[in-house]
Parts: structure tokens; sequence; C-alpha cells
């Protein structure tokens, strides 16, 4: 649920042209910036 809201808020903070088209991408950078660095 909090990665969703976390979606969810970046797009309607960022209003791009094509968002359902970046969902994915946006979804997998905020996983990547959550995940600790190896």
């Amino acid at each position: 649920y909090d990665h969703l809201a976390h979606c969810i808020s970046q797009l309607l903070a960022d209003q791009p042209r094509e968002g359902t088209d970046l969902v994915e991408d946006i979804s997998k950078t905020i996983k990547s910036e959550a995940t600790p660095a190896q």
C-alpha cells in the first residue's frame, strides 16, 4: 500500500503527460531508491 501511495504521489507531483505509461518506471525508481546498495 505504501509503495502504491508513493507512486501515485509522484505522479500527482510531476503530472507527466503520459502518466499511465510511466507508472512502471516510477515504481522501479522508487523501489531502487528504497533498496540499500550492496
